[in-house]
């Protein structure tokens, strides 16, 4: 339940952030070993490149997973970022920072996320009339690097 109430989170932020209306710019990304679902992921992004036209296109995945889906997809099709197309996640991991260009990202402090959630957890179950907030924000930092 928490993995999709973030991702919900993470989603209305971005449609804040870039003003679309509605999810027309979504692609779904397939689970692994949805095989019918990665080959239409990966047309889906091929028919993309294709109708680009001299437009650069710039790729916003939720976390690491689907940001590796996407670069597999790419180097498939022999498209290299940030030459033809940008590319930034939502997560950070040090192995961002090695390649080259290093990938913009959104971070937030997960060990800080763990920390608090728990904390939060203790204190509901340790007060019985209430009282506890149901929402906790983490702070965000946007890194920007050469990826787009």
């Amino acid at each position: 339940m928490w993995v999709h109430f973030t991702r919900i989170k993470r989603y209305q932020g971005f449609l804040r952030a870039t003003r679309y209306p509605d999810g027309t710019h979504l692609i779904p990304v397939p689970y692994p070993g949805q095989s019918e679902s990665l080959v239409t992921f990966q047309t889906q992004i091929k028919r993309i490149m294709e109708q680009r036209g001299n437009k650069k296109v710039g790729f916003f995945t939720m976390n690491a997973s689907v940001f590796v889906q996407l670069l597999q997809t790419m180097q498939h099709n022999n498209y290299t970022y940030p030459t033809d197309y940008g590319v930034a996640t939502y997560e950070e991991f040090d192995w961002m920072t090695v390649m080259r260009p290093g990938i913009s990202c959104i971070r937030q402090d997960s060990r800080r996320i763990g920390t608090d959630a728990a904390k939060l957890l203790k204190k509901k179950l340790e007060t019985k009339e209430g009282g506890v907030p149901t929402t906790h924000i983490i702070p965000t930092t946007l890194i920007i690097r050469d990826s787009f």
